[in-house]
């Protein structure tokens, strides 16, 4: 009688197969992600007709170039003051509300335009003139914001700098 067989035969795949067998999970993936995919096709199609795909092929190609001249300019002594002023401002402007700072953006913004028309018709102004301005009541709302502005300012400064009140 036979005796059993105890040893395995594996086949091996060729590598053909296995690239087959890759390419077949790729196109499952592709199949279940399909929105994806496509949204992605269109993001990369608008970067590359606005030209931002090639500025960023063309830094990622240059980075050593690049990051060279960076840090060349963030050594500079005027370059490092100009980031940390820069830190400093982000810091404070995120400790500010947001919507506070929108609002003063948006008055600023009035502001701004409203100063602008003055400048592009100029008149000479008289003291009545002036007096009747300053009954107006938004002016006076402006000189009430900035009244309290400066004693606010002044008040961190003043505990900020004891010893100069």
């Amino acid at each position: 009688m036979a005796k059993a067989s105890t040893a395995c035969i594996t086949q091996k795949l060729s590598e053909y197969d296995i690239q087959a067998d890759h390419i077949d999970e790729l196109v499952a993936e592709l199949a279940a992600h399909k929105e994806a995919v496509v949204e992605w096709l269109t993001v990369i199609e608008a970067m590359h007709q606005s030209g931002v795909l090639a500025i960023t092929s063309g830094l990622l190609n240059a980075t050593d170039n690049i990051s060279k001249v960076l840090v060349e300019q963030v050594l500079k002594p005027q370059n490092t003051q100009l980031i940390k002023n820069v830190l400093t401002t982000v810091s404070g402007v995120g400790a500010v509300d947001s919507a506070s700072l929108q609002h003063l953006l948006s008055w600023f913004t009035e502001g701004s335009q409203s100063a602008q028309s003055a400048l592009d018709h100029p008149h000479s102004m008289g003291m009545m003139e002036m007096w009747r301005l300053l009954r107006d009541p938004d002016v006076m709302l402006t000189l009430n914001a900035a009244f309290g502005f400066l004693k606010g300012f002044g008040h961190a400064m003043a505990e900020s700098h004891p010893s100069e009140v």
